[in-house]
């Protein structure tokens, strides 16, 4: 094994150990950015329209303009970022918390340019020097480096003295192909391989109990889909991006990254408007959408739509999409989530010495300590949040009108004195969100194989973007390099270069 393998293997197994949730938001062919410098001057510049303003629509957009092309961007809510979203009321003060994508790192080429070239500051994920929280299997457990945990598992004597860090060392970290942690390469057939199970699959493929893998699937931030998800993804989302550096977070909110690049942009972003239908002809496209209950339709020479899959399979394409096309978009998985945050007055958790996020097997499943970047104190007021995902998220949000408090009292079996400290909650449930319908694409085990080559291939004069059109799936990283890709599939289709 290479010295670059260790030790990004090392990296790995520092975060697989911090006993934090990390929840992170790519290409199906090699990408090179565009990366312009300035305005490079067309002939006859091209007029592009930009369906969704999120970190894909964005970085379309950006490359776009840089090249010295025309741009619209229609967005169907009426703030940028997509699914990169920070709340800042109803809390008070200077307190704040992520709704969407949370984790950026130093293998984001793309972001970390961004982020430099917008002058935005960088927010180490915080770790206080507290004992790491889980509750399992109905115990609430305290980590002690003098006394070792009894994880609630029937374990192999091996296992119970591996601990997770070293389950996930023996049955994942060692196993992984050469390339996992290079998107260009997911086609090569040893990690194309990995699309044919899930990431529990893969684990007892290599001698993990049972035991292990609900061990694993409990207390680790990349175990939500460990039986659903593709390995493939695991791989290359998680694994592949996560294991050379330390996470990041924006200081001041996550969702300074996209509004600094809108206000970057010359082009003119059409908030709320609903993208219904696209035609096209030999002559051009046109974009149909709906604003304040009327049709506002936008000539142009080339689309690039960003939306996620659950709302393009609603728009009306003319001339029809291809079959395979209609399929892919269909078929590709999505993962629903819900959010519940309370604001509490002080960081009370401070006082047992105990970390105030939490790995659970309970209904609320991860408990965290928001802002992340802010290791916080006793006396600090933070937000608690419950983060669900999958299946679990729909039964939560079915609980209807008690929902929050019934979280509150999940929330109490990890933080006894929660009830004592919190103020009136309230959740976010992205698969309600009409502008996305879920929160990011979870490929289940044969679906990148089968859909990846479709969802980012173009139809005519319309280019597709996206997270889910990218190996990097549920990432920042992914979602802003499709739309860089995207971005040069319209330039180098335009009859305008020099």
């Amino acid at each position: 094994m290479t010295d670059s393998r260790q030790q990004n293997r090392r990296h790995f197994l520092r975060l697989a150990g911090t006993g934090t949730g990390l929840a992170a938001l790519s290409l199906y062919m090699p990408l090179g950015s565009v990366w312009a410098i300035g305005k490079e001057g067309v002939d006859k510049p091209g007029r592009v329209v930009v369906i969704g303003a999120g970190m894909a629509g964005l970085a379309a957009a950006w490359e776009l303009e840089a090249a010295g092309h025309h741009v619209e961007v229609l967005e169907a809510r009426d703030r940028v970022g997509g699914r990169v979203e920070t709340l800042r009321a109803p809390f008070s003060g200077d307190l704040y918390a992520e709704v969407g994508a949370v984790g950026l790192a130093g293998s984001y080429d793309h972001a970390n340019r961004y982020i430099d070239a917008l002058g935005l500051q960088r927010a180490d994920w915080a770790v206080p020097p507290l004992k790491p929280l889980y509750h399992l299997h109905g115990k609430r457990l305290v980590l002690d480096s003098d006394d070792p945990p009894k994880w609630p598992y029937e374990l192999t004597d091996s296992e119970r003295k591996l601990g997770p860090q070293g389950i996930v060392e023996r049955y994942i970290l060692k196993h992984l192909p050469e390339g996992f942690d290079d998107e260009t390469r997911w086609q090569d057939p040893a990690l194309l391989a990995l699309d044919e199970m899930t990431l529990a699959e893969f684990m007892r493929n290599n001698g993990a109990s049972a035991a292990a893998v609900e061990l694993i699937g409990a207390t680790q931030w990349f175990g939500a889909f460990i039986d659903s998800g593709s390995m493939l993804a695991s791989a290359m989302s998680s694994f592949g991006l996560f294991s050379a550096s330390a996470p990041f977070v924006i200081a001041g909110g996550n969702d300074r990254l996209p509004k600094a690049m809108a206000e970057h942009l010359e082009s003119t972003i059409h908030f709320s408007h609903e993208v219904a239908g696209i035609e096209q002809d030999d002559n051009g496209a046109r974009v149909h959408a709906r604003k304040d209950g009327e049709i506002v339709s936008f000539e142009c020479d080339r689309v690039i739509c960003t939306a996620p899959a659950p709302v393009v399979k609603q728009f009306d394409f003319s001339p029809a999409l291809p079959s395979a096309q209609r399929a892919a978009i269909a078929g590709i998985d999505y993962a629903d989530t819900v959010r519940t945050y309370f604001e509490v007055d002080r960081g009370f958790w401070f006082d047992h010495g105990v970390s105030g996020t939490a790995m659970t097997d309970l209904p609320i499943e991860e408990v965290a300590a928001q802002p992340y970047s802010a290791t916080g104190g006793p006396d600090t007021p933070a937000v608690l949040e419950s983060h669900v995902r999958g299946a679990g998220s729909q039964a939560l949000v079915d609980r209807g009108d008690n929902m929050v408090d019934y979280v509150l009292g999940q929330i109490e079996k990890v933080h006894p004195d929660v009830r004592k400290h919190a103020g009136e909650g309230f959740y976010h449930h992205w698969g309600g969100d009409p502008h996305s319908k879920a929160a990011y694409s979870v490929p289940a085990p044969g679906q990148i194989s089968r859909h990846l080559p479709k969802l980012g291939q173009a139809h005519g004069r319309v280019h597709f973007a996206g997270e889910h059109t990218t190996i990097l799936s549920a990432t920042i990283e992914g979602a802003l390099r499709s739309g860089a890709r995207a971005a040069r599939e319209v330039m180098e289709a335009l009859p305008t270069r020099r």
